[in-house]
């Protein structure tokens, strides 16, 4: 039995479509409903397509530990709620608070700090924005809030407990970073060695693209970026990881994985 060369590259199509619907299966196994239905309205076809962001969702029987590479003297910290799938959404938001406490290298307790804020859904607020979400439950994401912190001298440490949230959120997911202290060399390693979408990000206030910046710029872009540092101890014990998705439907450009960070040892 022969095939003409028309027929062997009609066969090699239907096998080629056949992987691609397996792909597309698989990539969307034990997907959520509202999770695919949030993928569906922001453009997406597989999860796999969306972007991840690695957080951290905090306990409120024990704090989370983030250790930095040294003492440092402010924190950046970006903090989100999940929203359960029922809550409704005619309110003016859902308050949530964590405890942030500042501890040395020895463990001593140098301060401690509550912050509270108003979490919102894309939908919720007039300038929308990217929907988030989780792979495998029903609860949305809300807007992260960011918040810039002053530490005590000698903070090495901090560990952060979540407290009261209002009814409707299902946990409070956080992401910590530290801004380290580089030499000339260092700087242009921290910045070369970022993905051309995350230098994107740090120049995004640059009239000039990445590609043409001078040595002096990219230092100073990377000493002044911001790095995410993960908790010590063993997920599931000493963390709770969680991965976001995240699409947004006003963005044309591929959706890009945000670079996960190491856990950094107590």
């Amino acid at each position: 039995m022969t095939f003409s060369l028309t027929q062997i590259g009609r066969i090699v199509i239907a096998i080629l479509l056949l992987v691609a619907a397996g792909l597309f299966v698989a990539s969307n196994d034990r997907l959520s409903a509202g999770a695919a239905s949030l993928l569906g309205g922001g453009g997406v076809n597989r999860v796999d397509d969306a972007r991840r962001t690695m957080v951290y969702r905090l306990d409120p029987t024990r704090g989370t530990v983030f250790t930095f590479t040294g003492e440092r003297q402010q924190v950046r910290l970006l903090s989100s709620v999940g929203i359960a799938a029922d809550a409704p959404t005619d309110t003016e938001g859902w308050i949530y608070g964590f405890r942030i406490s500042f501890l040395s290298g020895t463990g001593d307790v140098l301060g401690e700090y509550d912050i509270y804020s108003q979490a919102m859904l894309p939908e919720m607020m007039e300038e929308g924005g990217p929907l988030r979400f989780l792979r495998t439950s029903d609860e949305r994401i809300s807007t992260p809030d960011e918040t810039f912190i002053e530490a005590p001298a000698r903070t090495a440490r901090i560990s952060i407990i979540a407290l009261d949230t209002d009814e409707g959120v299902t946990g409070i997911d956080v992401r910590v970073y530290e801004r380290q202290p580089l030499t000339d060399a260092g700087a242009m390693v921290a910045f070369l060695r970022r993905s051309p979408g995350e230098q994107r990000q740090l120049t995004s206030g640059s009239a000039f693209p990445p590609d043409t910046l001078g040595e002096n710029e990219m230092r100073t872009v990377a000493r002044k970026s911001w790095r995410p540092i993960g908790p010590g101890g063993i997920a599931g014990e000493a963390y709770d990881l969680v991965v976001i998705y995240e699409v947004d439907p006003e963005d044309d450009e591929p959706q890009e994985e945000v670079e996960a960070e190491a856990p950094v040892a107590p």
